[in-house]
């Protein structure tokens, strides 16, 4: 078997080091506390060193898993670039050939979103962004969900897509926007989160760029992120396909989950993307989407392999992703802890344009 870049075990240790540093750190820091009563500088000393020794072993150990990471990318790199069929050569040179043709079958095209963040809105009207202003058609009302204005998540010129996407899926012109509950609460697995995320297309419109609403000025407003767009096929995620998990050798799993990291995009710190497959944190989310859309709330069996009581929902297979946005600092979006918000819609429904008929779902660990 070709070695995978999981194979790579010099940098196994950095979190037992962490963790380990931390628990002796801790405990010498309360010990320095209980000495202090006694010998108040010693004390004190003991404190003081133990804080300043847990920051440089974390940055140690921090330092050496991003160079594990890198490592494990670059050998990724020297096979095949992240863009179009890679996963297939990166699958074969990594001992995954045998399982091309398992997965074959669910990889779908998607448009990687890399941010970039910049001081400057210097951009032209329409351009695709990630944040700041935004530009909208005259006369467009600002969405509200219980009285708030929603925030504004991203503009994408989809001329600029369809330059890397040259297939139907989505429109050749025109714009997409997206907007979502400004506190970020209402995770959509209640029929009542209708309304806490929209999306909003337009063909062709004279757009201008627009303040934001007084209620979101303070606080609620995400960094401005210029983008860049790349197509890829998407492999699937398999974390919650208990089946091919199993059929899987550790290494092998992991070398499946570099691939599909370093295909959207993990070693540049940006995993947005318009369609594919998406990365799920608590668990497949397809048949949530098609319950809550008939009425039944899913918020008790969050994070199950089946949410709801259904045995899949009927009609789950018709919805596709058609956004998934990371936390980031580029331009401050953070969903709960290390969360995702993944916006979806029917087949059908992405056929017709109908992109007021998304449903929206925040997952996070």
């Amino acid at each position: 078997m070709t070695a995978s870049p999981a194979s790579d075990t010099r940098g196994e240790y950095p979190g037992l080091l962490g963790c380990s540093a931390l628990i002796a750190g801790l405990i010498a820091i309360v010990s320095g506390v209980v000495l202090a009563f006694f010998r108040f500088w010693w004390g004190v000393s003991i404190s003081v060193a133990s804080v300043v020794a847990i920051g440089l072993i974390l940055s140690y150990a921090s330092r050496v898993e991003r160079d594990r990471w890198r490592r494990r990318f670059d050998r990724l790199a020297s096979i095949a670039p992240p863009e179009g069929e890679a996963w297939r050569d990166l699958c074969e040179g990594t001992g995954l050939g045998d399982f091309v043709p398992v997965i074959e079958d669910r990889v779908r095209q998607a448009v990687r979103v890399e941010s970039h963040r910049a001081e400057s809105e210097a951009i032209g009207i329409g351009q695709s962004r990630i944040g700041g202003l935004h530009d909208l058609p005259r006369g467009f009302e600002w969405p509200q969900y219980k009285g708030r204005s929603l925030r504004f998540l991203a503009q994408f010129d989809l001329a600029e897509v369809h330059k890397v996407h040259p297939e139907e899926t989505l429109p050749a012109e025109g714009w997409l926007w997206f907007f979502y509950e400004p506190g970020g609460t209402m995770d959509g697995s209640d029929p009542a989160d209708a309304g806490s995320a929209r999306t909003y297309f337009a063909a062709e419109a004279p757009l201008e760029r627009r303040a934001l609403p007084d209620d979101l000025v303070s606080g609620y407003a995400y960094q401005f992120c210029r983008v860049s767009f790349a197509q890829y096929d998407d492999p699937p995620d398999i974390d919650f396909d208990t089946a091919l998990t199993e059929s899987l050798t550790d290494e092998q799993y992991d070398a499946y989950c570099d691939i599909r990291s370093y295909l959207s995009g993990e070693s540049t710190g940006a995993e947005h993307k318009l369609l594919g497959n998406p990365q799920p944190v608590q668990g497949p989310m397809e048949s949530e989407c098609e319950q809550v859309a008939n009425g039944m709330s899913c918020a008790a069996s969050r994070g199950t392999e089946e949410p709801g009581s259904l045995e899949p929902a009927s009609g789950a297979t018709q919805w596709r992703l058609l956004l998934q946005l990371e936390c980031g600092d580029e331009a401050g979006m953070f969903w709960g802890d290390l969360g995702r918000v993944y916006f979806w819609i029917r087949a059908s429904d992405l056929r017709e344009r109908r992109f007021e008929r998304i449903w929206a779902i925040a997952q996070c660990t």
